[in-house]
């Protein structure tokens, strides 16, 4: 946000229909994507880049997750004891008062007039870091109504399916290993020795409590309120002689970047250590206990978790006295050593735990005895904690703290000047030893202090910092922004954004802000507006007019848009936001263009003059030899640009750009084609015997296209010969010349095909081609030992007739016009009912079996995305 000052350039509502969960409000993820929880369903809202005339105003589609309600215990009330009851008067009296509050005794149902029926609706969200899963892509943790936590996982693009039930594999290690089944010995398990079973899960073993205090505490113990996931992905790296970089490089196989745990070499073990990287998950209980899950990463379910650490340190002890407990929790990085885990009491008090992370001789990744500071200790009773944030680079927290903001300046520290403070300022828990690590220096706080922003009078609902502000939400409608520049002078000086006054009847209707969160690149403010109106009891009567909508706001200045837009490092998919607000301005209203500040570059002629657009070569059909150059990240944007001058009023622009974009396609294909052969000559790369079957195929199709009329390619597979007239490859460099402007000759090569021309743009695929065959033959006869009469050195013939297929890149046709759509990725025709499908390009891809064991050649090929858009493909039947 350039100007806080100023209206925004773009404001944008979209509704939702169901009773919000206030606690959960607007959460984002990673990959812009943002779930709105309410007390029927969970929404996921996402991006829509749609070109279509009815979408552009249309921001996001909202997606449902449909999850199963089931809620059981495997907690039980010894017989005896519900039968003759207690004759213990302090139980007496707690049965009692518990009873008062029958939610307890009931969880997962909802009671209406003594009828207990099963909650639905999702009551918290929390997102993981991106490229978790096996596509690099975020996992969800869903806490529901029920109190049941469960991780779903992306299924294409369209639909979220639960993945590992948290509850139940809890509930299955507590039954055996919890407080209450060890006689309330255990405090702190710091090594779980705990192996879900998934064949056990049905048949999970009741705990049997003998008394009421011990049936109260386990249903606590096994309720999940509160979830939260670290933000980065750490990977283990045996230590060398050279010095080590905070973060790792990207390997050949994987895009991620990750940040590094050193690993003594003498702590390796073959079969017990593992070099996969890592991922946290904290879980809050309603009793107070919290455990830390270690999530493996790519995640494939439940054989990708382990437990790492419970604490019961912070349950309550059932006595009149006062009720101080957990009932917040945020884990963040401090960095690639140290986890920071804050949790929030219900007296108002605020603590912090740095947890180190380690691997232990055997070389197991454990987490070492934490230490403590108090972040915030004046008892407060009834302060709502229901947003937090951390800057890593500027190690600061901030946390909404009722109407006020805590903020604690946390770093390091020498290991002496700590021990002193922790001794003089801080409690030791008493269940805790005093941890040495005389190696690293430990995190302290080095300053704090209290904010309270004007004119806020409602509670803070949702946080957003940065390296540069911090912004906030407030339940009595602001939105409220200040600079970090500011914070060294424990001040801060707050403006307002945004307000809930700006509306029409303001007077009447009061808008609640719940939630915050901000685009990967910052070009959006997304907040959840409720209505709330005191005077009109048409909401009792389920009368009202106005619902719940989700509020974007961007605030960008076209200058700022476009030099994200156009950035040569990014891929189009990490460039979501800034294409969405292309397409919102690209079709504002005159009379609001107009109104845009006349210092605001038109983004329309900055889009123009970037892809070359000019009128001088109106009459050249394909795109400008710049483009050869440009990377493939590029010549996306390009295409992206192009699709919108598809839908332009102006005819001869329209259809300039549809010739443009039918020769980027075929360049871009190219390039795909280019990549796959060069990954599959290197030797570091794994490839199995049927990607020797499939190179060699997309090696015949590419020769028996891109070739002169006279070249001819033989029959033996073997071996590949060519004979080619010095006239006919001096003809079709000739053609090149027509179809692009000032080129070079040595760069292009135009191939007659069989019912139109294709323009060979990569001048080395023809010889790519080539040796990827040879070496596919190679491989599959020396090294796979299988016959040489699988491979195919001519093209397939049609699976229903058997004719000959006419050579095509995009359809498998044959004289009887059987045509049929091939895979973008691998040219393969797509002859399953199920398959991957762009709803941008309308191409399609083969699908991929989850069971299915891929090559890495065949893994980074079959990629899930677009090779034409860098957008997520979906999954559609015939």
């Amino acid at each position: 946000m350039n100007n806080p000052t100023i209206s925004p350039i773009t404001s944008v509502v979209l509704s939702v229909k169901g009773h919000i969960c206030t606690t959960g409000g607007c959460v984002g993820s990673s990959e812009d994507k943002i779930a709105i929880s309410t007390t029927e369903k969970l929404y996921i809202l996402s991006f829509s880049l749609s070109h279509h005339d009815d979408r552009p105003k249309k921001i996001a589609i909202a997606q449902e997750v449909d999850f199963i309600t089931r809620g059981f215990l495997r907690i039980e009330l010894d017989n005896d004891c519900m039968l003759k009851g207690s004759e213990v008067d302090h139980e007496i009296k707690f049965s009692l008062k518990e009873n008062v509050n029958r939610s307890i005794l009931f969880p997962h149902l909802q009671i209406n007039r003594d009828i207990l029926k099963l909650k639905n609706g999702a009551r918290l969200v929390s997102w993981s870091p991106r490229g978790v899963d096996k596509y690099e892509r975020c996992i969800m943790s869903l806490t529901t109504m029920e109190n049941r936590t469960v991780l779903c996982t992306l299924k294409g693009t369209e639909s979220w399916e639960e993945s590992v039930d948290l509850a139940l594999i809890w509930q299955q290690y507590y039954v055996e290993h919890g407080r209450v089944a060890q006689s309330r010995k255990v405090v702190v398990d710091s090594r779980p020795q705990f192996i879900f079973q998934p064949t056990e899960c049905n048949n999970i073993p009741s705990l049997i409590c003998k008394n009421i205090m011990d049936y109260f505490d386990a249903i606590e113990d096994v309720v999940v309120v509160y979830t939260s996931w670290c933000q980065i992905v750490r990977q283990p790296r045996i230590k060398s002689t050279h010095s080590m970089n905070l973060k790792t490089a990207p390997d050949i196989n994987n895009n991620m970047s990750y940040y590094v745990i050193p690993v003594d070499p003498t702590q390796f073990v073959t079969e017990s250590f593992s070099l996969c990287p890592v991922t946290f998950l904290a879980v809050l209980m309603k009793s107070g206990a919290f455990c830390i899950w270690m999530v493996s990463v790519p995640f494939s379910g439940v054989s990708s978790m382990s437990l790492l650490w419970v604490d019961y340190t912070y349950t309550v002890v059932r006595s009149d006295s006062i009720d101080k407990r957990p009932n917040y929790i945020k884990l963040y990085d401090l960095d690639n050593l140290n986890l920071l885990l804050v949790l929030g009491f219900t007296d108002g008090s605020v603590k912090g735990l740095v947890f180190p992370i380690e691997y232990s001789p055997t070389g197991i990744l454990v987490l070492t005895v934490p230490y403590l500071f108090n972040l915030w200790t004046t008892p407060l009773y009834h302060v709502t904690i229901l947003a937090s944030a951390w800057s890593m680079s500027r190690r600061l927290l901030c946390i909404g703290y009722g109407r006020h903001l805590l903020l604690f300046h946390i770093a390091k520290e020498d290991l002496e000047i700590c021990f002193q403070q922790q001794n003089q300022h801080q409690e030791q828990p008493s269940n805790l030893s005093t941890p040495c690590r005389g190696r690293d220096p430990l995190y302290l706080v080095k300053g704090q202090f209290v904010s309270q922003p004007n004119p806020i009078l409602g509670y803070v609902t949702g946080i957003h910092l940065d390296n540069e502000q911090l912004l906030l939400t407030s339940v009595d409608g602001y939105l409220m922004r200040t600079s970090l520049d500011e914070v060294s002078e424990c001040k801060l000086n707050w403006q307002v954004v945004w307000s809930s006054s700006n509306y029409d009847k303001s007077d009447v209707i009061h808008w609640e802000f719940h939630g915050l969160s901000v685009s990967t690149n910052g070009v959006y403010i997304c907040f959840l507006e409720k209505p709330c109106n005191y005077l009109d009891n048409n909401r009792t009567r389920r009368s009202a007019l106005l619902s719940p909508r989700v509020h974007f706001l961007s605030f960008w200045s076209n200058d700022s848009l476009q030099e994200i837009i156009f950035n040569p490092e990014l891929p189009l998919n990490r460039k979501v936001d800034c294409l969405q607000e292309l397409i919102q301005r690209w079709h504002l209203p005159d009379d609001k263009a107009d109104n845009l500040s006349s210092n605001i570059t038109d983004l329309r002629q900055i889009c123009l003059e970037k892809i070359d657009f000019h009128q001088a070569c109106l009459a050249d059909s394909s795109f400008p030899h710049s483009w050869l150059n440009k990377p493939l990240k590029t010549l996306q944007i390009y295409r992206f640009i192009l699709c919108m001058l598809n839908k332009d009023t102006d005819e001869s622009i329209k259809s300039r750009a549809q010739l443009w974009m039918t020769s980027l396609d075929n360049f871009i294909q190219q390039r795909h084609l280019e990549r796959c052969y060069r990954l599959f000559l290197k030797s570091s790369v794994q490839r199995q015997a049927r990607d020797c079957l499939l190179v060699s195929q997309m090696a015949t199709l590419t020769l028996n296209i891109f070739r002169p009329v006279s070249q001819i390619l033989t029959n033996s597979p073997s071996t590949m010969t060519t004979e080619t007239t010095v006239d006919a490859t001096s003809t079709t460099i000739d053609s090149v010349s027509s179809c692009i402007s000032n080129k070079n000759e040595d760069d292009t090569m135009i191939i007659d095909g069989a019912l139109k021309n294709y323009i060979c743009f990569v001048k080395d695929l023809p010889e790519l081609a080539k040796s990827v065959h040879q070496l596919a033959v190679q491989l599959y006869v020396h090294r796979f030992k299988l016959s040489t009469d699988n491979i195919i050195s001519q093209l397939q013939k049609c699976p229903i007739c058997s004719e000959n297929v006419i050579p095509d890149l995009t359809y498998m046709n044959c004289s009887q016009n059987h045509p049929f759509e091939r895979c973008m990725q691998s040219l393969e025709p797509c002859t399953d009912p199920m398959f991957r499908h762009c709803s941008q390009c309308n191409r399609v891809a083969l699908s991929v079996s989850p069971q299915d064991r891929l090559s890495a050649w065949r893994s980074m090929i079959l990629h899930p995305m677009c090779i034409y858009c860098d957008l997520p493909l979906t999954w559609k039947e015939f």
